[in-house]
């Protein structure tokens, strides 16, 4: 106590209770406000009563020590301590009140030590003290830790403000630092930044709204960004657990089409590269193993696609070097007989359009310039052909318009069977002369009126030249 007292006074409350009556109150409340009070109990009168908190001091190890004097009143003692102080909040940058309550008793004159663990810089202590039935909460009494270490609010010298920062030992931080396995970084007033990119060096780097150090995929209003295990901000091309995102010069991670190095990609919402099979929209694009969209042929299994200029796959019918090309609705390239509608078109083991005369399954079919299989009667080259409903030529007899025709074997319209003249041919011929009477030219095994007797080499050609 006479230690304490040698010290020079700090009367930081100072409590006076009159002599009129009081009213009791629910519970104590500190008015924050030297000589200001509450008392508890029954309603009373007092006589005068001052409460002192003399030379409260922090000694190491984060032990408060301080003395109170009481003067007046009948028979009063204090019952208790307690360390209230504002404590930041790092995520909302808010005050958090923080108290502590502490056994301390003792009469009039007394002093005592308490461990108050560093609750922050500045502090405030208030004794409780009991009178009779009158019980007193005292003003709150300041005081500092000059060796505390933590966070806590401070006023920044060079603007007159309060700021949070970090302390060791009393001395506030500056630049980088390390708390808790995370780095932090203050100004240099010892403020602390968040929640904002900082240029540290050549790097950027990205402090939350704790003021941690972001590492790894960070989510911020504007975009996705990738920081590296030392909190670096990353460009380019970026591996993240085995996909491939791409972050501009300023470090915001792309969606959707992207041109980098004069190749085309996508990247998907939430910025990974695609490859294989992409659609956008109603379109199907193709994207390498590298993610970069291909275009013109392409084969994948045994099917072959078509990617336009843009890299849209086709499908339909599509004119590609001067050819024609149908692509079925998922995109692949159709080969042989193709129905599109209800016409059928046959496309060559290369997906080619076919035009002309066209031999399938030992049958001939002919598709005219438009590429569609054509049925009924045909001319080309100067004769006449019939095809079947089917679409194969006919030969031999057919009958047809109500008639039996004869068709050679290469399927050229010979007339009407049973018909005379140059358009007909009768069941029988006398000779060549009567061929060549009643044709006017030479007749073709498969003819009606064809006998071997007429082709004396075998060649199927009966009575090759006129007779003179």
């Amino acid at each position: 106590m006479g230690s304490l007292l040698s010290r020079s006074l700090s009367l930081v409350a100072v409590l006076t209770i009159g002599i009129a009556p009081v009213t009791a109150r629910a519970s104590a409340v500190d008015l924050g406000q030297a000589g200001a009070m509450e008392l508890r109990g029954a309603s009373v009168s007092a006589p005068e009563l001052r409460v002192s908190i003399e030379n409260p001091s922090v000694l190491s190890g984060g032990r408060l020590e301080f003395s109170w004097d009481i003067q007046g009143g009948g028979d009063p003692r204090v019952t208790g301590a307690e360390v209230c102080a504002d404590v930041p909040n790092l995520h909302q940058g808010t005050k958090d009140r923080s108290c502590r309550f502490y056994d301390v008793s003792g009469g009039r004159d007394g002093a005592a030590t308490i461990d108050i663990s560093s609750l922050a810089l500045k502090s405030q202590l208030s004794l409780s003290v009991i009178d009779g039935d009158v019980e007193i909460a005292t003003a709150p009494s300041a005081f500092e830790t000059p060796d505390f270490s933590g966070w806590s609010w401070f006023i920044v010298p060079s603007t007159g403000g309060e700021s949070i920062g970090y302390f060791d030992r009393g001395t506030v931080k500056t630049g980088w630092f390390t708390w808790e396995k995370n780095w932090y970084f203050s100004d240099a007033n010892g403020a602390r930044e968040h929640d904002k990119w900082i240029r540290s060096g050549s790097a950027w780097y990205y402090l939350g709204v704790d003021g941690a150090m972001k590492t790894g995929r960070t989510e911020l209003s504007d975009g996705t960004y990738y920081l590296s295990a030392n909190g670096v901000m990353l460009t380019g091309w970026i591996n993240s657990g085995g996909q491939w995102v791409y972050a501009n010069a300023s470090g915001r991670v792309q969606t959707g089409w992207n041109a980098i190095g004069g190749k085309w990609y996508f990247m998907d919402p939430s910025g990974v590269m695609q490859t294989g099979w992409t659609q956008v929209g109603s379109t199907w694009y193709f994207m390498n193993s590298s993610g970069v969209m291909q275009t013109g042929w392409l084969r994948q299994g045994s099917a072959w696609y078509f990617l336009n200029n843009a890299g849209a796959m086709r499908t339909g019918w599509n004119a590609i070097g001067g050819k024609w090309y149908f692509m079925d609705p998922s995109g692949v390239m159709q080969t042989g007989w193709t129905q599109v509608g209800s016409t059928w078109y046959s496309m060559n083991s290369s997906g080619v359009m076919q035009t002309g005369w066209v031999s399938s399954s030992g049958s001939w079919y002919y598709m005219n310039s438009s590429g569609v299989m054509q049925t009924g009667w045909v001319n080309t080259g100067g004769a006449w052909y019939y095809m079947s409903p089917e679409g194969p030529m006919v030969t031999g007899s057919y009958y047809v318009d109500g008639a039996t025709n004869a068709f050679a074997s290469n399927g050229r319209w010979l007339g009407v069977q049973g018909s005379a003249g140059s358009g007909g041919t009768a069941a029988t011929y006398k000779n060549c002369t009567d061929v060549w009477n009643r044709l006017g030219r030479p007749i073709y095994r498969g003819e009606p009126g064809f006998e071997s007797r007429f082709d004396a080499d075998g060649d199927g050609v009966g009575c090759e030249t006129r007779p003179r």
